[in-house]
């Protein structure tokens, strides 16, 4: 029987973990796009770093708005940042940064040394911001602090136990920019295909030559990240593994110690006003994609793995994915109770088409039917329920549900922390 192995070029890993691993950052530097100017500060923080834009030819902060970035792998990385500033010139974006010099207001972009960190170790990055804005600030402008995505759980924390610690944080307004106040997604077909490439990473020799210690770790790259303490926090439903599962999927068990700690600091902070907006319609039409249909097909060939991802559907084991060992069989997924969530309305993420390219440029074959999925519902967003109805128009909800004072849904489903003008201008206006 011959010896069941992976045949991959370090290239090929590399392609395929670095390529997963964007999946789920909206914000990855696009080709060609003029760089974020200058900063004319950055403050070094303990865990991150704040990159700091004053109001042109003003010499000290005046205004500030902070800026916090969300989840994805490794560091937060200025040159991410560039489509702030009109000079970028980047398609469907609005420059943000550059309208809110216009009105007058300092940009403070907070990063982290980890965006995958626990959500309440970079809340205490962002108290460090906070607290350095406020020192630094001319005249007594109150500070709008926020963040897109997990940005606007990061600094909801940070102000909610600056608040429980009877400490005076100086902000006036609170936003989340597409924040999972309720929960993300991240298809169980995604997470289990993650879970699937990392066993065959397993697979490479061992000892292994020197270049398999990287193939191995690039091809881990996507599982280390959906495992990370803020996914698990972050995702409504989550699986660390692909093997052994049943049907039913639940939330880790480090999401409802998250929503305990958020409970114990107040859950909001009382003290100011709060907005938020989402990427996603409210009127309940979602996106085009098919429940139950098959989304990424990757074939399986001789010796070689493959494997089927099919659109979450509602209903009992259902199907959402095949995973084609090299030898020795295929493991299928099944997932019961769980709504249609790949085409729910919300803020958007290529996650499927990200994979597919990457399998290509592994040197594999792979097609896409569904390359965009849901990645925040946008009634979590808005923070009125969590994901179980994804369907249902925000419209017909009780807005005193929310914890945000105020909200806005955008008018079509787009990608998820798009800053567009509709949302941006609303925000500003609301400032």
């Amino acid at each position: 029987m011959a010896e069941e192995t992976l045949d991959i070029t370090v290239e090929g890993a590399a392609a395929l973990g670095s390529k997963l691993t964007q999946a789920f950052n909206p914000r990855t530097a696009e080709p060609g796009a003029q760089a974020a100017p200058e900063p004319d500060d950055t403050w070094p923080l303990e865990g991150g770093t704040a990159w700091v834009w004053r109001v042109p030819d003003n010499a000290t902060l005046t205004s500030p708005v902070i800026i916090a970035d969300g989840f994805s792998g490794g560091a937060s990385l200025l040159a991410e940042w560039a489509g702030l500033w009109a000079q970028s010139q980047i398609a469907d974006i609005h420059p943000w940064g550059t309208k809110l010099h216009e009105q007058g207001r300092d940009v403070i972009v907070l990063g982290y040394d980890s965006r995958s960190a626990p959500i309440r170790a970079n809340a205490d990055v962002a108290i460090q911001c906070i607290q350095q804005a406020a020192a630094e600030r001319s005249g007594d402008t109150p500070l709008v602090v926020g963040g897109l995505s997990m940005g606007g759980l990061v600094t909801r924390y940070a102000l909610a136990k600056l608040e429980s610690e009877d400490v005076e944080h100086q902000v006036g307004t609170y936003f989340s920019y597409d924040s999972p106040h309720r929960g993300a997604w991240i298809p169980i077909s995604l997470q289990v295909f993650a879970h699937f490439l990392s066993a065959l990473a397993d697979l490479l020799p061992d000892p292994p030559p020197p270049e398999n210690e990287e193939k191995k770790r690039q091809l881990k790259a996507m599982q280390a990240l959906i495992n990370s303490t803020a996914a698990r926090e972050l995702l409504w439903k989550h699986t660390k593994t692909h093997l052994g599962l049943g049907s039913t999927f639940t939330a880790d068990p480090a999401r409802q110690t998250f929503l305990d700690a958020l409970e114990a600091v107040g859950s909001y902070p009382k003290n100011l006003r709060r907005l938020g907006v989402a990427n996603g319609r409210g009127d309940g039409d979602g996106l085009d994609v098919t429940p139950g249909a098959k989304n990424l097909d990757w074939p399986k060939k001789t010796l070689q793995p493959g494997a089927t991802l099919y659109a979450q559907d509602v209903g009992t084991d259902k199907k959402v994915a095949e995973l084609h060992k090299v030898i020795g069989g295929t493991t299928t997924v099944k997932t019961s109770g769980v709504p249609a969530l790949d085409g729910a309305p919300g803020g958007m993420l290529d996650s499927f088409g990200i994979a597919a390219k990457a399998l290509e440029e592994a040197g594999y074959t792979a097609t896409v039917a569904f390359p965009d999925v849901c990645f925040v519902p946008v009634a979590s967003a808005v923070d009125l329920a969590d994901p179980s109805d994804p369907f249902a128009p925000v419209n017909e909800m009780n807005k005193d549900e929310s914890g945000l004072h105020e909200f806005k849904v955008a008018s079509q489903n787009e990608g998820h922390t798009l800053l567009t003008k509709e949302l941006c201008d609303w925000l500003t206006e609301q400032f």
